[in-house]
């Protein structure tokens, strides 16, 4: 089997290898995240791969499923802090979304994705009302990001608004 220098890590000098998967999914999709999603090279994680626990209870994290593809919150890496899931081994959007799910359910990622290099799924994990685990189909995660940031944008406004009107009021109320 060949070893290249992935092109996109380059500073890592990471040897990996060269296999369809690696070069048609994996170092696509990590391009991906930090030219067209905005994501720091320093929050993926692709070589060594990020494991997910194989059952909840599992203290060694080192026999877990290997995630092609882990996106975190910060720089930290750590397993609270796993945000998105990027899987890209299946061929069939079937079976890569059934190991998708499975992965985030023994996780803390909110978003998962599955790309085959040319197909691609995105899933949103939420808790309902009853508590349990749920998934929304969404179209990609810019959208996602997009809409979480409009929301906080939106609460702060919202914040800044509310504290101009009481400085209003307050205003009024003195000088009558």
């Amino acid at each position: 089997m060949y070893c290249i220098l992935f092109p996109f890590f380059q500073s890592l000098n990471t040897f990996l290898s060269y296999t369809p998967e690696e070069i048609e999914a994996v170092q696509v999709f990590s391009k991906r995240l930090v030219e067209d999603f905005g994501y720091k090279k320093e929050q993926i994680q692709t070589r060594p791969q990020f494991r997910v626990r194989r059952r909840p209870s599992d203290e060694d994290i080192k026999k877990g499923y290997p995630v092609d593809i882990a996106v975190f919150n910060n720089e930290k890496k750590n397993p609270d802090d796993l945000y998105i899931i990027v899987e890209c081994k299946q061929k069939r959007r079937q079976d890569g979304q059934k190991q998708l799910k499975i992965y985030m359910n023994l996780s803390s990622a909110k978003i998962g994705v599955w790309f085959n290099g040319r197909e691609h799924l995105y899933l949103l994990k939420y808790v309902d009302d009853d508590n349990n685990i749920q998934y929304l189909e969404k179209g990609i995660i810019k959208q996602i990001k997009e809409n979480v940031n409009k929301a906080f944008e939106l609460k702060t406004e919202k914040k800044l608004l509310i504290r101009k009107a009481k400085a209003l009021i307050e205003n009024i109320l003195l000088n009558e």
